[in-house]
């Protein structure tokens, strides 16, 4: 929650006021960081807020997404459900061209790629967290 109120404080002070994209962004990163650091506690609350943002921005598919991964419990069912939310958010959020936030790809064991976009350059992948945290390849930018 710290996270999400400083975010929203940092889109004021740059005179901003915050869009949906934005808005879903920070719920967004909050889930990504949390799954990243092992950490489930606070991914349902996140995804709560998310999803109807997430249906603001990209449509149905993304609000259903989001609502799956708030229905999660456990953090290996809340990175299968992240896969499918990031595959309908992830464009929209690298389109919007966001301030500092970075797009990264990673091979998943099943053949798929999973993408995810963060705050951070360094990796720090969501899917596989502390197993595998710099998993994956910067997603090249038009």
């Amino acid at each position: 929650m710290k996270k999400m109120v400083a975010a929203c404080v940092l889109w004021a002070a740059c005179g901003q006021a915050p869009t949906p994209v934005m808005q879903a962004f920070d719920h967004y990163e909050a889930i990504r960081a949390s799954m990243a650091d092992d950490q489930f506690e606070t991914v349902v609350q996140h995804a709560v807020a998310l999803a109807p943002l997430a249906g603001q921005v990209a449509g149905e598919e993304a609000q259903a997404a989001a609502s799956r991964l708030a229905s999660a419990t456990t953090i290996n069912r809340a990175r299968v459900e992240f896969i499918s939310l990031s595959s309908q958010l992830v464009p929209r959020f690298l389109e919007a061209k966001l301030d500092d936030v970075h797009g990264f790809m990673c091979a998943l064991k099943d053949g798929r790629t999973a993408v995810w976009v963060q705050r951070s350059a360094a990796i720090q992948n969501p899917y596989f967290g502390h197993a595998w945290p710099d998993c994956g390849e910067e997603i090249p930018q038009p």
